[in-house]
């Protein structure tokens, strides 16, 4: 068994290494293609004006064609170092494909004008048209940019229980399970059913993470000599609790009774499965009834059914 562990340990660190070194490659021959082309277009006309040539050459066309080259190379590595890993998740994806689209264009707007083309008009045209749209779609690129922020921040991943207190809708709140982060919303599942919450919604909620629904809230009068911590561990280990899970028990006030000191106990149980109300006070009765032969009785105050609250 020992072998084996080792074995797989050394596997795992060997593909660690191999990733980090392709992602070092990459990296490296990346930067070398992008200053190999930035220096070819940036050195373009004193390479002409030394050789006397005019603008429409085939060395002009030459040059124009490997920086380009090199351009394209430089992107497509660059992008792999960046996103290396991260392939498989849907955020990522989108990001990795506007940062490659961004990148091409801009590496156009560099050959077309080292070429000669004049492009204030179509940059103008641009501008404009950018503006417009992008009032048009000013929702769209609030969810966009908050997107970005969610995904460079990382309050939360997918997997994790939160909570969402939002001040819009009427102050709407959300609880459940994060099962996707995409560029424009992120989704939540609470109760068998799919939220699609905008992430500028997100961006502006009170954000609980690790989240844990309330789903039983039950007051108890035992002996004051009673164990709470043997309490806990008995309804702890009836209710079959995941890991995760939460119980307290808080005394809240001390009592005499017929000659008898009580003490008042409230118990909490936070959970992300649900729990009805019987099986609680049935894990409670009988952990009760192991550690004490009084005739104290849980009195339930309140018990969530596993719904939002």
């Amino acid at each position: 068994m020992r072998g084996t562990r080792g074995a797989q340990l050394r596997e795992m660190t060997h593909l660690e290494v191999y990733e980090d070194r392709n992602r070092s490659r990459n990296l490296v021959l990346g930067s070398a293609a992008g200053v190999l082309a930035a220096g070819l277009l940036l050195l373009l006309p004193q390479l002409q004006g030394a050789l006397g040539v005019r603008n429409v050459t085939p060395l002009r066309i030459f040059v124009l064609i490997l920086a380009g080259a090199l351009g394209v190379l430089a992107i497509r590595l660059a992008i792999a170092a960046a996103f290396t890993g991260l392939e498989k998740r849907q955020a990522v994806v989108a990001w990795r494909n506007l940062l490659s689209w961004a990148l091409y264009v801009l590496l156009l707007v560099m050959l077309a004008t080292a070429a000669g083309i004049n492009l204030s008009a179509l940059l103008l045209a641009g501008g404009v048209l950018s503006v417009i749209a992008a009032i048009a779609s000013q929702n769209t690129l609030n969810n966009f940019f908050a997107g970005l922020v969610l995904l460079l921040v990382r309050p939360y991943r997918i997997g994790d229980s939160v909570y969402l207190r939002s001040g819009s809708f009427g102050g709407a709140q959300y609880e459940g399970l994060i099962v996707d982060v995409g560029s424009l919303y992120t989704t939540l599942s609470s109760n068998g059913e799919l939220f699609r919450i905008p992430n500028s919604v997100v961006i502006g909620s009170v954000l609980v993470p690790d989240y844990k629904p309330l789903r039983a809230d039950v007051a108890l009068q035992l002996p004051s000599g009673l164990s709470l911590v043997q309490l806990e561990e008995k309804i702890r280990s009836r209710l079959s609790l995941r890991p995760g899970a939460r119980l307290f028990l808080v005394a809240d006030q001390y009592a005499v009774q017929e000659g008898h000191a009580q003490v008042t106990v409230r118990l909490q149980i936070k959970a992300d499965e649900w729990l009805s109300a019987e099986h609680v006070m049935s894990a409670i009765d009988a952990s009760l009834s192991e550690l004490s032969s009084g005739d104290s009785k849980p009195r339930l105050m309140d018990a969530s059914d596993g719904g939002s609250t």
